[in-house]
């Protein structure tokens, strides 16, 4: 279930973009920038095997393209993800002006990582989640620690990191879940299939014997 493209723009002024399929998506994301309108912050539109989904903000038209079993909140936190690096990266004013393709150089292979991350299964994302939580907890306890707060506020922020482990916790175990399910209908239709094709197969000895008698 991969992110296949994923685009940077200015309107129809592509500024970057980066493919992992091997077809050309361009027009189809040429043609989903079109009709964008004013209030399409957020927005999935559907061509054929393809969701499409844009995030829109300052100006900028954050876009990629998945298949349809790719889940829509995850196709928005990748997208969520390719604007805080882009704004990370500093290049949000010079997107404002600059020319078609123009950020390929600066911003591709940043977007290249982004979506390789994007494309791992749901347990490397979930992963992924929990350490940029650890990571970010941390870096805050080190400020506190360095401002000297209270003890308090250390306690706040350690029940709050406990909090977040426990909600990944259990969006780890309705993932297993989810997998598992999906397994257990995969044997069940194998099965209804093989035995399909025993009863078909019986039918036809039977009449076979029953010609030859």
């Amino acid at each position: 279930m991969p992110v296949y493209y994923s685009l940077i723009s200015r309107g129809l002024v592509v500024l970057c973009d980066y493919s992992t399929a091997g077809v050309n998506l361009e027009g189809i994301s040429l043609t989903a920038l079109g009709q964008l309108g004013p209030s399409d912050i957020r927005r999935c539109q559907i061509s054929g095997y393809y969701c499409i989904y844009t995030l829109v903000e300052l100006g900028l038209t954050y876009l990629c393209i998945t298949d349809s079993k790719y889940e829509k909140e995850d196709a928005f936190d990748y997208l969520e993800d390719v604007k805080k690096e882009f704004k990370i990266a500093g290049l949000h004013k010079r997107a404002l002006s600059c020319g078609l393709y123009e950020l390929r150089i600066e911003f591709g292979d940043i977007l290249g990582e982004l979506t390789s991350r994007a494309c791992g299964d749901g347990v490397s994302k979930l992963q992924t989640k929990v350490d940029t939580v650890q990571e970010v907890m941390t870096q805050n306890v080190e400020k506190l620690l360095q401002r000297g707060d209270g003890l308090d506020d250390l306690q706040g922020r350690s029940e709050e990191l406990a909090m977040n482990s426990i909600q990944f916790q259990r969006t780890a175990g309705k993932l297993r879940r989810k997998i598992m399910w999906k397994s257990v209908k995969l044997w069940v239709v194998i099965i209804v299939i093989i035995t399909i094709i025993l009863v078909i197969i019986a039918v036809l000895i039977t009449l076979v014997a029953t010609k030859k008698i």
